[in-house]
């Protein structure tokens, strides 16, 4: 299991503990940072599914809403491939809720969540 896999599975399997979620970004930004590995890449997808509900469930978790922001500017950014960051952008912006969900950090936080 790479460390992409298991921050993920960190995030799913406790919802409740936005701490874990918060060191689970960080891992994360950097993971993809640095390229990752193909199977790493493959789990993007569900990533940024539960960023936002780990975003959504904790509003006022400043590190937390930070952190995610900053993940999802990497997920979706030019230096990743393109299908995967197309598709990741198209559930970002394809939804009224996730709209939502990153306008209020951004209002809420916006130093941290400014590239976004």
């Amino acid at each position: 299991l790479g460390a992409g896999a298991l921050a993920v599975n960190v995030i799913r399997d406790h919802p409740g503990s936005p701490g874990l979620h918060e060191a689970a970004f960080a891992l994360l930004q950097n993971v993809l940072t640095e390229g990752g590995s193909n199977n790493e890449q493959k789990i993007m997808l569900e990533l940024v599914k539960l960023v936002l509900q780990s975003m959504e469930k904790h509003p006022e978790e400043e590190i937390l809403q930070i952190n995610g922001c900053q993940l999802l500017s990497v997920v979706v950014s030019p230096q990743t491939s393109s299908p995967q960051r197309t598709s990741m952008q198209s559930i970002l912006i394809g939804s009224e809720d996730n709209v939502n969900i990153l306008t209020l950090a951004s209002e809420n936080f916006p130093d941290g969540c400014k590239d976004l």
